[in-house]
């Protein structure tokens, strides 16, 4: 499962210095599934509304990650491209 998030590059903390802002213009965040069998089961999330406790039991657990998918991409782009002994540029 992948989420994209937009980058917000009006916002007060936004590097516009960085090497990285021209380049990339969202973030991807990436889980892997961990199914019930290997969840310890028996965890539930609470909410109180008034006087009354509503729980929900937990069916599975699902953390984001930033992938790294852009730098791989670049990686492959970079390998792709050598110099010859004359010094041109040659893509393979």
């Amino acid at each position: 499962m992948e989420v994209d998030l937009a980058i917000d590059f009006d916002s007060k903390i936004f590097d516009r210095d960085s090497v990285h802002a021209v380049k990339m213009e969202k973030k991807t965040l990436s889980t892997s599934w961990i199914p019930l069998s290997t969840c310890t089961s028996g965890y539930a999330v609470g909410v109180r509304i008034g006087d009354k406790l509503h729980l929900h039991p937990i069916h599975a657990v699902v953390q984001l990650r930033p992938s790294q998918q852009h730098l791989k991409e670049s990686e492959l782009k970079k390998k792709n491209i050598a110099t010859s002994s004359d010094g041109k540029t040659v893509v393979k």
